[in-house]
């Protein structure tokens, strides 16, 4: 299984709109485009910049898949953005025969899982 993390650049601009849409909202967002299935991992807004998300793996766990994604907050005593900020992930998944459902697993160790048609809002 690879996850190809996608700039906001290089996607079509109705999912551009669709992520601008779900800024600020935390959960894990499924988008479609000619190409298949982008996913969009939001956190809640931060009151600084520096924060943002990282892809770190996703493999097959029996009939599902996890996604692990970390997110990395700035160094204490960083020098960063006064203003609120809106940290996403946006990645394809290059196997086109996804199991159902697909868990997401943040650092604090909490698992979201979502079927491949609907999304989810983190609790």
């Amino acid at each position: 299984m690879t996850a190809l993390v996608a700039p906001l650049d290089t996607i079509p601009e109705e999912i551009r709109r669709d992520v601008e849409r779900r800024l600020g909202t935390p959960g894990l967002h499924l988008l479609q485009d000619a190409l298949g299935p982008v996913w969009l991992v939001t956190l809640s807004p931060q009151p600084t910049g520096g924060h943002r998300l990282e892809l770190e793996d996703a493999v097959l766990d029996g009939d599902q898949l996890v996604v692990y994604v970390q997110h990395i907050a700035p160094s204490p005593g960083a020098i960063v953005t006064q203003a609120f900020t809106y940290p996403h992930l946006l990645f394809r998944l290059t196997d086109r025969d996804l199991p159902d459902p697909i868990v997401l697993v943040r650092p604090e160790g909490l698992r979201f899982k979502v079927h491949r048609d609907t999304e989810g809002v983190f609790a």
